[in-house]
């Protein structure tokens, strides 16, 4: 596959796990988006994360894979800003958790992910197997592995028992 085309098929890739439609079924945002607050917050009798946070987590992963994408760009892209929320991984939810904080975090974390589309729009073709990480991780490694991550948190959520998704 020439570099053009990997750089489309990875677009492709990160919007399908986020915004579907995909083959296999359900993925992040329209996951998200059919949440109430109260669902959003009520945490997995697993796990006991809630589906906002690991929403966020999953946003907060996407922001570092950008970063380790800017960076491996030599140059080309801005490391975008800091994460919107802090402690950035696994941050705690805001207080109130209010319908009205739901809608601003659905909006950031929608946000994220245009950020990280147009990086990858913006990462130059030719350094797609670029080592990002001291493990060998590529670049184009970074993005199919954000995406999965995506779709293995969409699989958590719809798994935590809210009853649209049975």
């Amino acid at each position: 596959m020439d570099a053009l085309s990997l750089s489309i098929q990875l677009l492709n890739q990160a919007d399908q796990a986020f915004y579907g439609p995909s083959w296999h079924g359900p993925c992040l945002l329209p996951t998200l988006g059919k949440l109430k607050t109260a669902e959003a917050i009520r945490p997995s009798p697993f796990e006991g994360y809630t589906p906002w946070g690991v929403a966020l987590h999953a946003a907060y992963w996407k922001h570092r894979g950008a970063v380790l994408l800017a960076k491996a760009s030599r140059g080309a892209l801005s490391k975008p800003r800091r994460f919107f929320r802090s402690p950035a991984d696994w941050p705690a939810l805001p207080s109130p958790a209010s319908a009205s904080a739901w809608a601003d975090d659905l909006q950031r974390i929608h946000e994220v992910h245009l950020g990280w589309r147009e990086l990858i729009q913006a990462f130059p073709a030719d350094l797609w197997g670029q080592a990002v990480r001291s493990d060998g991780v590529t670049a184009a490694d970074l993005v199919f592995g954000v995406a999965s991550h995506d779709l293995y948190h969409t699989a958590q959520i719809r798994n935590f028992g809210v009853k649209k998704f049975r």
